[in-house]
């Protein structure tokens, strides 16, 4: 953006028309000044008019590279901070900043990220197409069932892919068996992919009951497969234990008895009063010393004797019932299976003579099919 004064304005205008030269956003400021944006190929022409004119120019604003070159020029703190952000950026563009491993499901990732460590191809180290071949290699060493290892870089990331064989899926056997129940519960779902369902959803089983028959007869054939399929059950697990004696604590009932003793070395002798109590606690306090730097240390206490009964504590008792209650949950939900699904936890306090006793039970849906021997053809039902 040019400032520019002369003392006949329309006449500049005129000259500068007549020459060719091109003025953009034009705006008049007063009679003898108006600014504009004037090509860098059209100032020398712009000058000459100006100086044959008697006029002056003056630069109020630069744009593009030369508006940013003059900033540089103004704040070289900032020119050196823009260097130090370009010589930064172009080193880094040279190193290696991660790793990145695909392709892999059975071979493990850490081994592959510690192969290509021992390359040389650690964080910020330099990209290089040895190192490349040196991982590719020792891939192939440590890994000969392998069939495709290639190492490339993606930018500033090191990306090592791999693709493993392929291994056929395990063929089940195919010999004639049936479906039993492992535990007691209640039909929730039943899924069949071979063989005949022998339970509805709803029904009650025990352990042992046919769930899937591997026998059955179809119409007038006999059919005798590898039974198939997933049935669960809502199971209930219970457990019982009793807490004698463990919710109650020894409170003062307010009564008190003074006395003293003597302390010498490890040895305490009484010399005055003592506690006439079966349960109490005790209260010591110093009333004179001697010897403290020798062998026999004497010292002589004061001691109040507090009387305390056993009582009933709700929040001891509170703390002993969540304690087995956490060891409950815990040792029953190991005896479930890993697809188990818990839907209710509960306990139960019975106040019996020696104590109280926990009833804790849990109910939870899972598998519970089991293979067994394959049973006698169950009949067709009409």
């Amino acid at each position: 953006m040019m400032e520019l004064e002369a003392a006949n304005i329309d006449r500049l205008l005129w000259e500068v028309s007549r020459r060719g030269l091109r003025l953009r956003h034009i705006r008049r400021v007063s009679y003898t000044v108006l600014r504009a944006e004037v090509r860098r190929g059209d100032l020398r022409s712009l000058k000459d008019i100006l100086r044959r004119q008697g006029g002056r120019m003056r630069i109020c604003r630069w744009r593009g590279s030369w508006a940013l070159a003059m900033q540089l020029r103004r704040h070289i703190a900032l020119a050196g901070v823009m260097l130090l952000v370009a010589a930064g950026a172009c080193f880094l563009s040279t190193r290696c900043l991660r790793i990145e491993v695909v392709g892999n499901e059975r071979v493990s990732e850490y081994e592959l990220y510690h192969i290509a460590a021992e390359q040389g191809a650690v964080p910020f180290s330099a990209k290089r197409r040895e190192t490349l071949c040196a991982i590719e290699q020792a891939v192939w060493a440590r890994f000969p069932e392998l069939t495709y290892v290639y190492a490339s870089y993606a930018g500033a990331c090191l990306r090592l892919e791999v693709r493993e064989p392929y291994v056929a899926p395990e063929v089940h056997a195919l010999e004639p068996c049936s479906i039993y129940a492992a535990q007691d519960g209640v039909i929730t779902s039943i899924t069949v992919c071979r063989g005949k369902p022998a339970v509805q959803v709803g029904d009650r089983v025990k352990a042992g009951d046919l769930l899937i028959a591997g026998g059955y007869v179809l119409g007038e054939q006999e059919f005798c497969v590898h039974a198939d399929g997933e049935v669960t059950a809502q199971v209930d697990l219970m457990t019982s234990c009793l807490l004698g004696g463990t919710y109650t604590e020894w409170r003062p009932t307010g009564r008190e008895a003074q006395g003293r003793v003597m302390r010498l070395g490890r040895r305490e002798i009484p010399l005055d009063g003592g506690s006439p109590f079966t349960h109490f606690s005790t209260e010591a306090m110093l009333s004179a010393a001697a010897g403290e730097n020798s062998p026999l240390y004497l010292a002589v206490y004061d001691v109040v004797y507090r009387e305390t009964e056993e009582v009933y504590s709700e929040k001891k008792k509170q703390a002993v019932v969540l304690a087995q209650q956490e060891q409950s949950y815990f040792e029953m939900a190991a005896q479930l299976d890993r697809e188990a699904e818990i839907l209710a936890f509960d306990t139960r306090e019975i106040p019996v003579q020696a104590g109280i006793r926990l009833l804790i039970t849990m109910r939870a849906e899972q598998p519970i099919g089991r293979v067994g021997e394959v049973n006698a053809s169950l009949p067709e039902q009409s």
